[in-house]
């Protein structure tokens, strides 16, 4: 129990620095080779993560999201993302905020299964910052919808 405690607050974490470091009119913004190649792993890891989900594998689904987001989007992507969003490139600050929202939406949708009260709360949050074609409920988002 106090292990998923921390891991909620590292999501909570998260999700602060990037709301506080984006700016909603970049996040439609092209993203560069380099955020790309992270958005793909996204992707991959998603696809197994939804594969161990309709297979009942739920444990495995569960280590899969905990470990993405714990060791690659906190550890990772958001410790190497702390210099290119202070970037005078607005094209490199762009793309980086663009990715790190997309994956906190991801991440909070994938992670709803597994912490539903948390990521409902965490989406209510960020409620002011998504596009008006996004449902106001976690609960009610298609799976894969970016």
């Amino acid at each position: 129990i106090k292990g998923q405690k921390h891991f909620a607050n590292k999501l909570w974490n998260i999700a602060r620095f990037v709301l506080s470091n984006v700016n909603k009119k970049n996040t439609e913004m092209e993203l560069s080779a380099e955020d790309n190649n992270i958005l793909q792993d996204w992707i991959t890891t998603k696809s197994i993560i939804t594969e161990h989900i309709e297979n009942f594998r739920l444990h495995i689904a569960a280590e899969e999201i905990y470990n993405y987001i714990w060791k690659v989007f906190a550890d990772k992507v958001l410790e190497e993302s702390k210099p290119l969003l202070a970037n005078d490139n607005a094209a490199i600050a762009g793309s980086r905020q663009a990715l790190l929202y997309v994956l906190l939406i991801e991440s909070l949708k994938t992670l709803h299964p597994f912490m539903p009260f948390v990521t409902e709360c965490l989406w209510e949050i960020i409620g002011g910052t998504l596009p008006q074609k996004v449902p106001t409920l976690l609960m009610t988002t298609p799976w894969n919808s970016f």
